[in-house]
């Protein structure tokens, strides 16, 4: 089980053109969003397709900013747009432009410390609406969205969990090319 202590949201939307970069934490208290996170979490924490990894060679940006998150020198909402940042830079010039979401999540398994990133994809749905016709009476109809979040059963297809205390990795992600060079959301 875990207990999950932060998460935000950013909107990377590949389809427009926009990143809209979370100012502040999702209220964790409405059982809605701690419900749906936790589930995301565990699920794709369960995933067998996770790689294992680690940080090897030259010190990199991300890594120096993740010791600083780890030792409390760098708050959890500018690293995630930080993080955030970085991804929008990776997908908006892939060759796999998509509506997406990016969920960061600080929780603990234990006394072990993680970070999620979940990239949740957008996906096609239909919603009913109720519009006022002339006289004000309702009438229902259908509209299309393509911004709606992945169900909180479905698999999310890249994730990446880390341990801020001794930079563990395990991650799952999708080949993609940026100037045709390969250039994967993670690794």
């Amino acid at each position: 089980m875990i207990n999950l202590t932060k998460a935000i949201l950013h909107i990377l939307d590949g389809n427009s053109g926009t990143a809209v970069y979370s100012a502040a934490q999702m209220d964790l208290s409405q059982d809605a969003v701690y419900g749906y996170v936790c589930r995301h979490l565990e699920k794709a924490a369960g995933d067998v397709a996770l790689h294992s990894g680690e940080f090897i060679g030259v010190e990199n940006e991300f890594r120096v900013k993740l010791k600083q998150y780890a030792g409390e020198l760098l708050a959890f909402e500018p690293f995630s747009v930080w993080i955030a940042q970085q991804a929008w830079e990776v997908l908006s010039g892939s060759n796999k432009i998509d509506a997406s979401d990016l969920l960061i999540a600080e929780y603990y398994e234990g006394e072990t410390q993680y970070l999620a990133i979940l990239k949740l994809t957008g996906r096609q749905g239909y919603l009913h609406t109720i519009q006022p016709d002339g006289e004000g009476q309702p009438v229902c109809g259908i509209e299309s969205r393509y911004d709606l979040l992945p169900g909180a059963g479905q698999k999310v297809e890249e994730a990446a969990f880390l341990q801020p205390q001794t930079g563990a990795i395990r991650f799952v992600e999708k080949p993609r090319t940026v100037n045709e060079e390969d250039c994967p959301l993670f690794s």
